[in-house]
């Protein structure tokens, strides 16, 4: 909020600690820690500055995050900025458990804290959330999860952890998990789990279908790629296309979400199904229109 020069948004990771932000916010001065030890921006030993009622700016790393938030609650602070120690990371989320945090936390980048330094006179922030803006995205593509130094198993398998709520495929499970497939449908599609489908217009006109319809796989029999299906809906609604093998176990679901009026394709992941008979079928409310599909190797 002020003084001028700083006066603008900055992108936060929240933390999985304490509480989460909200739409109205949590406006503070902003002070610098100091705990008059060591690296005395770190907030890892008892705070020795006046924080109190303030949001306090401390360094990364040393100690927990959760440590680090309960010298500056216990000092007094109202809520926690954490400046990233690494250059060019995102604003990443902070890990950590502690019920006895009940000061709001968030960390922003690197440059962003060396900005927020350099303008400590008269420095006043509000934590929030804005739900206009999407998290975790840059130039409209969701981030992934991209952390410095390299951590085998984490780097580029996961989404980043900037999301909220956080979605199924972040590094860590914390309390605002989504319960549905959320964005991780995409990554769930890369190992068959999930087709890709896109919406194509029924005609120039643009008119609707008149029933539910599913047309046949192609091709049929299908060989070592996969197949694709055209279906069509009459309304909208939450619409399904799930493949079954012969004793009626579901082996894939290519499509289980809302969809408008008309006609679609859907990729079905017959690549990584073993030679066989099917059944796949279009299911939209009360009713289920079925056919069979043949794998053959």
């Amino acid at each position: 909020n002020a003084p001028a020069p700083a006066a603008g948004d900055y992108e936060v990771g929240q933390a999985s600690f304490g509480p989460a932000l909200d739409e109205t916010g949590l406006t503070g001065d902003v002070v610098l820690v100091n705990d008059g030890t060591g690296v005395t921006t770190n907030a890892c030993e008892p705070v020795v500055n006046g924080v109190a009622g303030k949001l306090v700016l401390v360094d990364r790393g040393g100690c927990l995050f959760t440590v680090k938030a309960k010298n500056v609650q216990d000092a007094g602070a109202v809520g926690m900025i954490v400046a990233d120690s690494i250059a060019g990371c995102p604003a990443a989320g902070l890990g950590g458990n502690d019920p006895a945090i009940v000061i709001p936390s968030v960390r922003v980048t690197q440059a962003d804290g060396d900005f927020l330094k350099d303008h400590l006179a008269g420095l006043q922030a509000t934590l929030l959330v804005d739900p206009s803006v999407r998290s975790g995205m840059r130039n409209g593509r969701v981030m992934m999860n991209t952390p410095n130094p390299f951590q085998s198993g984490s780097s580029v398998s996961h989404w980043d952890t900037g999301p909220t709520p956080d979605l199924l495929m972040e590094p860590a499970i914390n309390a605002s998990l989504s319960g549905g497939v959320d964005l991780t449908r995409e990554m769930f599609a890369d190992i068959g789990w999930y087709g890709a489908t896109s919406a194509v217009a029924l005609d120039p006109a643009g008119g609707a279908p008149l029933a539910l319809a599913l047309g046949r796989t192609a091709p049929n029999p299908s060989g070592p790629g996969p197949s694709t299906v055209r279906f069509s809906i009459p309304a909208a609604g939450r619409v399904a296309l799930r493949v079954y093998d012969v004793s009626g176990r579901l082996v894939a679901a290519p499509v289980d979400q809302e969809l408008g009026p008309g006609s679609y394709v859907s990729r079905i992941p017959t690549e990584v199904l073993p030679a066989g008979v099917y059944f796949y079928s279009l299911e939209m409310g009360q009713k289920r229109v079925s056919r069979r599909l043949v794998i053959v190797r």
